[in-house]
């Protein structure tokens, strides 16, 4: 897990996320090892992957442009073409973070990467919904390490977003964050049958 975590917004995402993967991943009995706040950095990512060559699985919550997914200080941990294929083969990520999908994610997929999961557009949420955008978000972790296979992982989250549609509107009344977490499922990309630049629908960890 890189978590960024050195701003509210960051923060906000990590305090979530800890809840809702960290303990399930560990539920699951797999190693999970987090990188937060100082230690989310490109130096200590690499040198932690090339310590522990049996890393599956990169999942983390930070700022992101493009071509780039940040750590701390906003600082670019995975940036498009600036890290050898060992950083990402066999291997399948997923960041919590604004536009990666873009460039970043083909990039990892086409170095030796098994698959990628993240966003095409901006990440954001109302203080009201923090929680709920992150937990729809957090749905592809937990589908993976319920090895689904990479489309129903992606698939699973997206009727996660649904259903926190569903009761935003028709229960809680609350238009502008339906419409929000709308924009949010839209903009979630992974592996399917229509996008495989992002890897193998049929694939699992």
């Amino acid at each position: 897990m890189i978590e960024e975590n050195d701003d509210p917004i960051t923060k906000a995402a990590y305090a979530h996320r800890k809840v809702m993967i960290k303990k399930y991943l560990e539920g699951k009995q797999l190693k999970v090892k987090v990188l937060k706040g100082r230690n989310a950095t490109r130096e200590k990512v690499l040198a932690e992957l090339a310590r522990e060559p049996r890393v599956v699985y990169l999942t983390g919550s930070g700022h992101g442009d493009a071509d780039a997914f940040k750590g701390y200080g906003e600082k670019y941990v995975l940036r498009r073409g600036s890290y050898r294929d060992a950083v990402s083969r066999d291997r399948t990520a997923h960041f919590l973070s604004c536009y990666t999908a873009l460039q970043l994610g083909p990039d990892f997929v086409g170095r030796k990467g098994k698959g990628y999961f993240g966003y095409k557009d901006v990440f954001g949420w109302y203080p009201s919904n923090a929680q709920i955008a992150i937990r729809c978000d957090a749905e592809i972790d937990l589908a993976l390490a319920d090895e689904e296979r990479f489309e129903d992982a992606l698939e699973r989250a997206r009727l996660k977003f649904d259903e926190a549609i569903r009761v935003e509107q028709q229960v809680n009344g609350n238009s502008a964050s339906a419409g929000q977490l709308i924009a949010l499922r839209d903009r979630l990309c992974g592996p399917s049958r229509n996008s495989r630049q992002y890897g193998d629908p049929a694939k699992r960890l």
